[in-house]
């Protein structure tokens, strides 16, 4: 019987290794951009939900990348290609946006 769901394919390890690293990313991203190299970004509700949408777009596109993309592979370096590719995958999404609105509004 085969498994449908996408927890069941993957392998845990792997995506213990891809939520961890999204978090460590994320909180880089905090750290410079919302608490302007501090901390105290962590007091504000507000700076959490953007925490918690980072979080959620960049572990999601990660297993994007690790589970679709990258499914035919089967080699220790697959994980390491996904953490790079969420964040990568996200920066070439929102230049297609920047691009697409660029060429609607000249």
């Amino acid at each position: 019987m085969a498994q449908s769901t996408l927890v069941h394919r993957s392998n845990g390890r792997s995506l213990v290794v891809l939520l961890i690293s999204t978090l460590l990313i994320v909180n880089f991203l905090a750290y410079i951009d919302e608490g302007h190299y501090d901390f105290r970004w962590m007091r504000d509700p507000g700076n959490w939900a953007a925490f918690g949408l980072y979080t959620a777009v960049i572990f999601g596109l990660q297993l994007f990348c690790h589970e679709i993309i990258l499914k035919r592979y089967s080699y220790p370096g697959k994980t390491v290609l996904a953490i790079f590719g969420g964040p990568v995958l996200l920066l070439l999404i929102i230049l297609g946006f920047i691009g697409i609105a660029k060429l609607l509004w000249s």
